[in-house]
């Protein structure tokens, strides 16, 4: 049985954020079975030796807890991501990554920070302002279905949120929002683009003619000039 294009690019779609999911659980399986301490991968504000976690600190948690509640986002949002800007997927990635990466080392607190939620803000930010910006139906009924879906988060990325929930890395949320929305204003004109408006040629055939009949000319009997209608 073979599949429509348009399911064969609903499962390829959703093959990346699998992946990267399947990942970040073998990872957390080994570490807690292996016993291994993996904190050195998570990012130390403002230390030379913190600088290893600005790539790497998406890819470790502090527990499965931690892992769970990243788990559906992230598939959720990937799918999003490669089913509706599949040209520039992995772009928005990479520059969510490191911008987020390098904002948090900046602005974190002391201590590590580490885990995906900073690429689960950027990229909840991305699609929503991406839609926006593109002024596009399709792709702001995605930031819609966004907003619904995550729109209730933002409120992690304010310094009030770790007293709702301690030791939450808010400035790992808010570098995560802050690259979203850059990297959708880099963006802007690539990707998918609201398709342009021609004119009628049929207006134009219309707006032709009209020119044509309204001409000058000469009657040859009494060389008079007058214009046609």
């Amino acid at each position: 049985m073979k599949l429509s294009f348009e399911k064969k690019r609903i499962i390829y779609s959703a093959i990346y954020p699998f992946l990267f999911i399947f990942m970040l659980w073998l990872i957390e399986i080994l570490k807690a079975g292996m016993e291994w301490n993996l904190s050195f991968l998570g990012i130390l504000p403002l230390s030379l030796k913190g600088l290893i976690g600005i790539p790497f600190h998406f890819f470790v948690h502090s527990d499965m807890s931690h892992l769970w509640n990243n788990t559906l986002p992230i598939l959720t949002l990937g799918w999003l991501l490669f089913y509706f800007y599949n040209q520039i997927a992995w772009r928005a990635i990479l520059s969510i990554m490191i911008t987020t990466g390098v904002l948090l080392w900046f602005i974190g607190r002391p201590g590590i920070h580490m885990g995906a939620s900073g690429l689960i803000y950027g990229l909840t930010f991305f699609l929503i302002f991406s839609g926006i910006l593109r002024r596009y139906a399709p792709l702001m009924a995605v930031s819609l279905v966004v907003v619904f879906l995550y729109g209730s988060t933002t409120w992690g990325i304010f310094p009030f949120a770790e007293i709702i929930k301690p030791n939450l890395s808010w400035e790992g949320h808010l570098s995560g929002a802050i690259s979203g929305l850059l990297t959708a204003l880099m963006l802007r004109k690539e990707g998918p683009q609201k398709p342009l408006i021609k004119e009628d040629e049929d207006e134009e055939d219309e707006d032709n003619e009209l020119k044509e009949q309204d001409h000058i000319h000469y009657h040859p009997m009494d060389d008079s000039v007058s214009n046609v209608s």
